[in-house]
């Protein structure tokens, strides 16, 4: 088998257990990735998932970035919340124990940053939530910790409902990578 037929034969076995599960374990492996209580239903509400792709356009149409309006404002607020602050290790920690556990490896270009980058960090994070009311969010995941800085000063100049709608394109961002890991959890669950 190639690379490709053998990941396709994985996303099936982890696309299987999603839609065979009961819905509290499913709601429980999505929001793993999302957490949103009205996103998570909706997507299950949409089982069964014909393939990875499927799954990913479903994730994307109840997330409500394009047309429609499944989610809005309060269910991005609501899944922001469940992210610590970039660069926290301490809340990275915290929050791993009770969530998604993808937390230390999404944020892994902080976790070498100087002392200057780091209170910087916590500087702006700090002025981010007192303008926005919410958690700067961005896709970590190869990012170093002075770059995560500089879009966060960038962003900071965004008007509200801009941001808002940023910081939501982040997590859907955050969430696809999640999913695919997911799929490759469950795959590997489900051979054992």
């Amino acid at each position: 088998l190639d690379d490709m037929e053998q990941q396709d034969i994985n996303d099936s076995f982890g696309l299987a257990f999603l839609n065979e599960q009961p819905e509290d374990v499913v709601i429980g492996k999505l929001k793993r990735c999302c957490h949103s209580n009205t996103w998570a239903r909706l997507v299950l509400s949409s089982r069964p998932f014909e393939s990875k792709d499927d799954l990913l356009e479903k994730m994307d149409l109840f997330w409500g970035l394009g047309a429609s309006a499944y989610c809005g404002p309060q269910d991005w607020l609501e899944a922001f919340a469940a992210h610590p602050k970039i660069g926290d290790q301490k809340a990275v920690e915290k929050k791993e124990a009770h969530h998604s556990g993808f937390e230390s490896e999404e944020q892994k270009g902080a976790e070498g940053a100087s002392d200057d980058v780091k209170s910087s960090l916590a500087e702006w994070n700090e002025k981010y939530f007192e303008k926005f009311g919410f958690i700067f969010l961005i896709c970590a995941t190869g990012k170093s910790a002075a770059e995560m800085l500089q879009a966060l000063q960038d962003r900071y100049s965004n008007d509200a409902d801009k941001e808002i709608r940023v910081a939501a394109g982040e997590q859907q961002k955050i969430t696809h990578l999640r999913i695919l890991r997911l799929l490759g959890e469950l795959s590997s669950q489900a051979r054992l």
